[in-house]
């Protein structure tokens, strides 16, 4: 029997340039997904489709201290060091703790 990990991988080897349904990560909208790595690292994928096993349009990844900045530049407060500060243990506090 073969699992679902398993298969996904052997798609991935075939297809490289199609997307893997199981690791693409949060479905925001319109084939846009966002994952955290363990890293702390943010993965942004944009599909070509909005549709699963659609090919991968364009992949990018945020290295942490840049996504705490990305969060505190958007926030009411604006980027500051104190909000880049709250940003950056917000998203890291899991890997800290």
């Amino acid at each position: 029997m073969i699992t679902l990990y398993k298969r996904n991988e052997v798609l991935n080897r075939m297809h490289p340039h199609l997307a893997d349904p199981i690791s693409l990560g949060f479905h925001y909208n319109d084939g846009v997904y966002f994952k955290r790595h363990r890293s702390g690292s943010v993965q942004i994928t944009i599909l070509r489709e909005n549709k699963i096993n659609s090919p991968v349009e364009h992949k990018i990844i945020i290295q942490p201290d840049e996504w705490a900045s990305i969060i505190a530049s958007v926030s009411a407060k604006s980027e500051t060091n104190e909000s880049w500060k709250e940003a950056n243990h917000f998203h890291m506090e899991s890997k800290n703790e």
